[in-house]
């Protein structure tokens, strides 16, 4: 089943496709901070170290557990890009930016990328958000 009707988004022509069919990552994003109003989705983009994706994905589950234990977290969920491997990305949706911004500068998070970029990344994080604020 196509992203785009997992997450319950209508697909239109003027949007990117893949080869599958599915919206593209960013065209989804737009759409899953339009879908939830006054909250705000997070596009966090990964590329990990090749033969490190598994190991990347348990650790984003060790994550999901603490993110559940934060003010303002709705949910989160990783996908990877099919077109390329080791490619992936989180959608957090938050109650408000402010919360993500307290994410963010906890000392969770710190060590979440201190992590990540020695051991797992093969690039810098790329973060985008999405309001409906």
């Amino acid at each position: 089943m196509p992203i785009s009707e997992r997450l319950n988004v209508p697909r239109c022509d003027g949007e990117k496709l893949n080869q599958r069919g599915n919206l593209c990552l960013c065209c989804v994003q737009k759409r899953c901070a339009a879908r939830i109003g006054g909250m705000t989705t997070i596009g966090m983009h990964y590329d990990v170290i090749a033969g490190k994706e598994e190991e990347f994905e348990k650790g984003f589950l060790g994550v999901i557990e603490l993110l559940k234990t934060l003010p303002g977290h709705v949910e989160s969920h990783l996908y990877e890009d099919v077109a390329s491997v080791g490619s992936y990305v989180i959608l957090s949706e938050w109650k408000t930016k402010e919360d993500f911004d307290a994410f963010l500068k906890s000392p969770e998070f710190g060590r979440a990328v201190a992590w990540g970029k020695t051991e797992i990344l093969r690039s810098r994080p790329r973060h985008k958000v999405f309001t409906n604020q």
